[in-house]
């Protein structure tokens, strides 16, 4: 969810795909009984989506096998009137099946993420600069991190077959 002003939204993970082309659904549900659709962001076919918020920021991904998708960054603080796409691109995150964004610390935790460096069991970056996440480093210690909480600069990730983790962030 997301509010701007009096106003609250609700971003919705879609499928996309042939005919639909959208990731993300934008709705206005200020008023419950009657919710509006907004915008749609687009991106790939899939069943899996991501979508996280910082600050005026949507990020938003896919772990879709065939993904070209990347990390979608939308500004919001234009709404009600429109969302401005300020990053689409695969040069950080091709594709990822969990985010978490530690908005205490201006940090996005990217779990099983595919990057052009490689697989990596968990990414993360630093937020400072909003459209342009920067890695701070990448965490390799197990085969895969399902998801992630942070707390204080602390991610307790789930590693699956390799149980639970906490590490503290650097």
């Amino acid at each position: 969810g997301f509010v701007k002003g009096t106003n609250e939204y609700a971003l919705v993970g879609l499928t996309g795909g042939t005919g639909n082309n959208a990731a993300c659904a934008i709705v206005d549900i200020t008023t419950a009984t009657n919710p509006v659709l907004k915008f749609t962001i687009p991106g790939p076919n899939s069943i899996w989506r991501e979508i996280r918020t910082w600050g005026d920021y949507a990020y938003i991904t896919t772990e879709a096998s065939d993904n070209t998708f990347g990390i979608t960054i939308a500004n919001l603080s234009y709404l009600p009137d429109s969302v401005h796409l300020v990053y689409d691109s695969d040069s950080l995150i091709i594709r990822a099946h969990n985010i978490f964004i530690d908005t205490a610390n201006a940090k996005l935790y990217g779990c099983a993420v595919a990057t052009p460096s490689g697989f990596h069991a968990l990414s993360v970056y630093d937020l400072s600069n909003p459209v342009y996440p920067e890695l701070i480093y990448n965490y390799d210690e197990v085969g895969h991190v399902h998801d992630a909480y942070v707390y204080n600069d602390t991610a307790f990730l789930n590693c699956g077959n390799d149980g639970l983790r906490v590490i503290k962030s650097h």
